[in-house]
């Protein structure tokens, strides 16, 4: 029932939220897009910004 787009973002090697289950949340989403990112784990976000923040700041870009 969400109306807002949603990202759903995951590092490849995150064994609990895997790239998978973020593709069928995506396509089970209206306006849902799911990015896995190469060699990150759940604190991707944390340690990793220079790889999150833009794809984040082109979601956000894109969904004005």
């Amino acid at each position: 029932k969400l109306r807002a787009p949603v990202l759903y973002l995951t590092g490849s090697d995150d064994p609990n939220s895997n790239s998978r289950m973020s593709q069928e949340m995506a396509h089970d989403t209206p306006g849902g897009l799911s990015k896995s990112i190469d060699n990150e784990a759940h604190m991707m976000a944390f340690i990793s910004p220079d790889k999150i923040n833009p794809i984040i700041e082109d979601f956000l870009k894109e969904n004005e």
